[in-house]
């Protein structure tokens, strides 16, 4: 009886739904089609992307819709002066809810001030701008190879360092405070 019970229990469990989200990644047009995708785990969220990068003049960007990881949800911010990536994620938890694209985002100076890299000479300055509230130093594989800005607590995290070190042979040391990262890097 017990056994017919258990089995009785399991079959009138409700079934867990598979979170279903917008999919694409927007073309050099702008435009984007969107299909249906269907999250491969529960630890998913539907999620709307934007990266944006600016350097030495050039601006690029992505957006895209997708399932993501719930620890891809976040802001990323990193500057350097002559250069300047943003990450968004907006995240949720419904079927389809990742219907918008994130719209243009601005970002002010937030009054925090950073050591920056002309080349090999790191005496110039920079206004750290939205959430960059720590300096960094980015230590390279090569004697002289390195860079210096504000960025956003999140790439200071043991996890993003760690990272970033697997995937481009990068030493990174943050700090709080003004010009904190003023000390010469490690050649």
């Amino acid at each position: 009886m017990f056994f017919f019970t258990l089995v009785l229990g399991i079959c009138i469990l409700p079934k867990v739904d598979t979170l279903r989200c917008y999919e694409c990644t927007s073309e050099a047009s702008g435009d984007c089609t969107e299909t249906i995708q269907e999250c491969s785990s529960e630890d998913y969220r539907c999620a709307a992307l934007r990266v944006v990068h600016y350097q030495n003049g050039v601006f690029a960007e992505m957006k895209t819709k997708e399932c993501a990881p719930a620890e891809q949800c976040m802001e990323d911010s990193v500057s350097t002066g002559t250069m300047k990536s943003m990450y968004v994620s907006k995240c949720c938890t419904e079927d389809l809810c990742n219907t918008k694209h994130i719209s243009d985002f601005y970002v002010n100076p937030n009054g925090k001030k950073c050591f920056t890299c002309n080349g090999t000479e790191c005496t110039a300055t920079i206004n750290c701008m939205g959430i960059e509230d720590h300096c960094f130093t980015l230590t390279g594989k090569t004697p002289g190879e390195f860079m210096k800005g504000c960025c956003s607590k999140h790439l200071c995290s043991a996890n993003s360092t760690s990272q970033i070190k697997n995937m481009i042979g990068s030493e990174m040391s943050c700090c709080q405070g003004d010009y904190c990262n003023s000390e010469a890097p490690l050649s």
